[in-house]
């Protein structure tokens, strides 16, 4: 986000969807070793997004702070208005997520169990991150209101089918104080996750995986261990979260570095002072905040410097 070269997310985007997703598929859902061994994953807490959270950790750590960093004052999201309907349009397409992971409604029981734990788990999430918040700041934080929802959908997407609608309220009320807990982490360790991906999809997916372990409905095919008894699937469930994380890391690694390699993996520094849309695609979209000049001088080496007096962007544009 905000300094990662055009070009380096086309190199990446192809190698991800190629490669590094269809494996895990493969070993879940396409009747590999992690499907034999009984792991469940109903719609991708594990397979989709603690996957897509490694991969980001990995890049963000690879490309580097954005500059002017100041750590232990993130910058604040600049159009809450935007960031709120992106967040209901990823919610409402979460209906089709979970729910459209049954591959038809011939069994409705099942469709239905799994959008009401969808709808219940966003909502603790939501619910628990905005009290935290609450407790630290004394103010209802709508930012961490959204990312908390975001977490309850993600650690309930693996266990929609396989967890009682109470359960799935417990896993989104985890889910809601883990994303925060995360983001914390990560600052301290001085990582710059622009959106907290790691913490919504890293964290509470492989959270939420882990959970079905503990919690799943021996009715609905899961033995979780505090309903039966048995460590069986808490300890597959385990297996399959360990793993999928290294497959990850280590390919996106060495993906992420052979990017940085050949300089595409982020935009020039001095690009960074006019913004990453005017030196990518020679617009803005805050031509009001951030106009476009007049002439924009581009070196022969690729790179880009703001034309005389040009100011650099604000953090967070």
């Amino acid at each position: 986000a905000e300094r990662t070269s055009f070009v380096g997310k086309i190199i990446y985007t192809v190698i991800v969807a190629a490669i590094i997703y269809p494996v895990v598929v493969h070993w879940v859902w396409g009747g590999g070793w992690l499907f034999e061994a009984g792991f469940l994953d109903f719609a991708g807490s594990t397979v989709v997004h603690m996957v897509g959270g490694v991969i980001a950790l990995v890049g963000a750590i690879m490309l580097g702070a954005r500059k002017g960093r100041v750590w232990g004052s993130p910058p604040r999201p600049h159009n809450l208005a935007l960031a709120t309907l992106g967040a209901l349009i990823l919610w409402f397409g979460w209906y089709g997520f979970n729910p459209g992971s049954a591959l038809g409604m011939g069994n409705n029981g099942l469709v239905g169990l799994v959008a009401v734990n969808t709808t219940l788990a966003g909502c603790a999430g939501a619910i628990v991150a905005v009290l935290v918040m609450v407790a630290r700041t004394g103010k209802w934080d709508l930012p961490f209101a959204l990312n908390g929802a975001l977490a309850g959908l993600v650690g309930i997407t693996a266990g929609c089918a396989f967890v009682a609608p109470w359960a799935s309220v417990v896993i989104g009320m985890i889910a809601g104080a883990l994303v925060i807990a995360a983001v914390d982490v990560l600052e301290r360790l001085r990582i710059d996750d622009a959106v907290g991906a790691f913490a919504v999809h890293g964290v509470c997916g492989a959270m939420g995986t882990l959970a079905i372990g503990f919690l799943g409905q021996p009715e609905l095919g899961a033995n979780g261990l505090l309903l039966s008894g048995d460590i069986s699937q808490l300890l597959t469930q385990l297996t399959g979260v360990v793993t999928a994380a290294a497959w990850a890391g280590t390919t996106s690694l060495a993906m992420f570095a052979g990017i940085k390699a050949i300089g595409r993996l982020r935009i020039p520094a001095a690009a960074e002072a006019i913004g990453i849309d005017l030196h990518e695609h020679g617009t803005t979209v805050w031509p009001d905040l951030l106009p476009v000049p007049a002439e924009i001088d581009v070196p022969k080496d690729g790179g880009m410097r703001a034309p005389a007096g040009a100011s650099a962007a604000a953090a967070g544009d």
